[in-house]
């Protein structure tokens, strides 16, 4: 038992790339990761909750961004296939196909962090002054990253990603 173990975990896979048997240009076992590492594409997924617009809209018929492709839905699972007539249903996870961006455009992300004094705390994200022509797009909080929308409620220790244009940033 202990020679066939030997053989099958250590020589097995040095005798196959010794008699080429093993195509060092292809991997029939690749992952969306793969993809990502290789080429200039990105997958990212997006959680549906009974609040989404999506929710029960057939994908022909959701107002989604050129440019970019629903690969997979994740449902209770199982992994389904989208097309046009599948419906979205409350608590999928879309894996979402984009372009990576590459470009540096004068963006640039400044982090703003919420300590016991600060004003922001217990405010939404919409009644707080971010100066014009700047975004948060992300809030980390406890070790978790959270992309926010307008109602999401500021808290002591949240870490604000702004967006902004160089030279455009401005902190009072």
């Amino acid at each position: 038992m202990l020679l066939s173990l030997l053989f099958q975990g250590a020589l097995l896979p040095s005798a196959s790339k010794h008699l080429n048997m093993i195509d060092e240009h292809e991997n029939v076992l690749k992952t969306f990761n793969d993809y990502t590492d290789e080429n200039n594409i990105h997958f990212t997924c997006l959680e549906l909750n009974n609040s989404h617009p999506w929710i029960n809209k057939q994908i022909r018929d959701i107002g989604s961004i050129p440019g970019t492709l629903i690969a997979a839905i994740l449902r209770k699972g199982a992994t389904i296939t989208p097309k046009g007539d599948t419906f979205l249903r409350d608590g999928d996870t879309l894996i979402i196909c984009a372009k990576t961006y590459q470009g540096n455009d004068n963006i640039t992300l400044n982090e703003i962090n919420i300590d016991s004094n600060n004003e922001f705390i217990g405010k939404k994200l919409r009644d707080i002054d971010i100066k014009k022509d700047s975004l948060v797009v992300l809030i980390q909080r406890n070790g978790v990253n959270i992309i926010p929308d307008g109602d999401t409620i500021l808290e002591e220790k949240d870490t604000l990603v702004v967006f902004s244009q160089k030279n455009l940033f401005h902190l009072a």
